[in-house]
C-alpha cells in the first residue's frame, strides 16, 4: 500500500491504530462514527443536540463517545465557528488583593457563560503586556479585559479592528473609545475619611 491508497508512507506510523482510534490516543469524530456505524456528520449533529435522529440512532452514538473515551476537539471547533470560547484577563499583579478579587468575580461571571478565562500577569511590565496582547492576538481570544501598565494602544486597536470585544480595568487609555471600569478613589478617600 502507498500513501495514495490510504497507507502512511514508509517509515512513518499508521494514523489509526488496532483499536480504531487515532495514534494520538484521543478518539476523533471519525472513530465515533465507525464505531456507531454512522456518518461523522450524524456523529456531530447528535453531539450539538440537533433533532431529526431515531433515539436508536442517539443511543449509538452516546454509546460509542462513552466506550471511546471522547471528548471534542475545542481547537477544531474553534476552526469551524471562529470562536474559541476564550477571553483573557491582563492584570499588573496577581498576588495583590485588589487584583485577585477582580480575577476571581471575572472568571466566575466568564465561566457561567461558557468561557474559559485565561488570567495573565503583566507584573506592571509594558514589555509583558506587549508580549500578552500579541500572544492573545495569536490565539484569537474571543474578548479580553485589560488593566493596562501604559497606553498600548496600537496593540488594543487591533482587536477592536477585529472585532474582539474589549473591556479596560482600573485604567483609561485616552482616545481608545472603549468601555471602562474604574474605581472612584476620591469616594473612597472620602469615605475611608468619615470612618477615622
Amino acid at each position: 500500500m502507498t500513501a495514495a491508497d490510504g497507507a502512511a508512507p514508509a517509515g512513518l506510523p499508521s494514523a489509526r491504530s488496532g483499536n480504531g482510534v487515532t495514534s494520538s490516543g484521543a478518539p476523533t469524530v471519525r472513530d465515533v462514527a465507525e464505531a456507531a456505524g454512522v456518518t461523522p456528520m450524524t456523529v456531530s449533529r447528535v453531539l450539538r443536540g440537533t433533532s431529526g435522529f431515531s433515539v436508536a440512532t442517539r443511543e449509538r452514538v452516546l454509546r460509542a463517545v462513552e466506550a471511546l473515551g471522547y471528548t471534542p476537539n475545542a481547537v477544531a471547533q474553534g476552526l469551524r465557528t471562529s470562536q474559541t470560547r476564550t477571553v483573557a484577563l491582563l492584570i499588573g499583579n496577581v498576588a495583590s488583593p485588589f487584583y485577585a478579587r477582580m480575577a476571581r468575580g471575572f472568571e466566575a461571571a466568564m465561566r457561567a457563560e461558557g468561557y474559559l478565562t485565561m488570567i495573565c500577569n503583566t507584573d506592571q511590565s509594558r514589555d509583558e503586556e506587549a508580549r500578552y496582547l500579541t500572544e492573545l492576538l495569536k490565539r484569537r481570544v474571543d474578548g479580553l479585559a485589560v488593566a493596562p501598565v501604559e497606553s498600548q494602544s496600537l496593540l488594543l486597536r487591533s482587536f477592536l479592528a477585529r472585532g474582539v470585544p474589549l473591556v479596560l480595568v482600573d485604567r483609561e487609555v485616552p482616545g481608545l473609545g472603549v468601555d471602562t471600569v474604574t474605581a472612584d478613589g476620591f469616594a473612597g478617600a472620602a469615605e475611608a475619611t468619615r470612618h477615622l
